[in-house]
């Protein structure tokens, strides 16, 4: 799992564009502030939701509520817990979209009793696995068109694992 997250898809958004929003001034502020609670609104009571009145909402860009309600049904928690087969969960330490304080250390947590799972942060790597650049969510389009590439270490993290799983099948 490469930047991966334990916690509904909803809530992340709603935590990212809170986090965007708080680095705003004056109207835009008011404007964004709004735009998060029709969020809010648009979220509530998604479970709810059949699955053809989800598929006919949509967030933000196109996505439909469908896709969060889906996503939301199948608790990672409880899909990790009776998964028998081995782990690596790596994550950014600069990652502004998945976090880890929340995301990683929460995995950490659902996970402290399995020995099938290898952890691995990266200490300046953001959600892409590449070098943090501006570190803010607020600058994410600029972020992610700076050219850059999966660091070796990562691969190499990688392909070591592999290796580790594939001889203690043997």
């Amino acid at each position: 799992l490469m930047a991966g997250t334990p916690r509904k898809m909803e809530k992340i958004m709603i935590e990212q564009t809170e986090e965007a929003c708080a680095s705003m001034n004056g109207l835009v502020k008011k404007l964004a502030g709004k735009q998060i609670q029709k969020m809010v609104r648009l979220f509530d009571g998604l479970y709810k939701l059949s699955d053809e009145e989800a598929m006919k909402k949509k967030v933000g860009g196109g996505t439909t509520l469908y896709y969060f309600k889906e996503m939301g049904e199948h608790a990672t928690a409880d899909y990790l817990a009776k998964n028998q087969k081995p782990m690596l969960i790596m994550q950014g330490a600069k990652d502004f979209q998945v976090k880890v304080d929340k995301d990683f250390f929460m995995y950490q947590e659902l996970l402290k009793n399995q020995t099938n799972v290898t952890f691995k942060l990266y200490e300046n790597l953001n959600h892409a696995f590449v070098p943090s650049v501006y570190g803010s969510i607020t600058k994410a389009k600029q972020e992610y068109n700076v050219e850059q590439h999966i660091g070796e270490e990562v691969i190499g993290d990688i392909a070591r694992w592999i290796l580790e799983v594939c001889a203690e099948a043997q």
